[in-house]
């Protein structure tokens, strides 16, 4: 059977459902923080809510540029601000700088990224 064939990260991906990318903000997301599970789903459409929102502020040399960076961190927080309440400040500052830090590093600019 084709589930039987796959990693066990590969299974986890088709049991959560997100992609790569969404997965690895998932991840991020949840770190240290206990969810019931419609606050997962709610983390999960975030995770997804929060590519599309970011996508098109990740121009060329966007890590070289005060503005571009700006906007990155503003849509970052405007979407992280839809958490559920089980983070509290200290988780959501937290869960913000692990999310800032890994677009920083994973997403180089101008659609060019670790996941392509």
């Amino acid at each position: 059977m084709f589930i039987d064939e796959l990693d066990g990260e590969e299974r986890r991906t088709v049991r959560e459902g997100p992609n790569e990318e969404e997965l690895a903000l998932f991840d991020l997301l949840c770190q240290d923080v206990e969810l019931s599970e419609k606050e997962r789903e709610q983390v999960k459409a975030i995770a997804q809510q929060l590519l599309g929102k970011i996508r098109d502020d990740l121009v060329i040399d966007w890590r070289k540029k005060q503005q571009a960076k700006a906007r990155v961190k503003d849509h970052i927080q405007a979407v992280l601000d839809d958490l559920p309440e089980s983070y509290d400040a200290d988780k959501w500052n937290n869960v913000f700088d692990a999310v800032y830090q890994h677009v920083y590093q994973a997403y180089r600019g101008h659609g060019e990224s670790v996941y392509l």
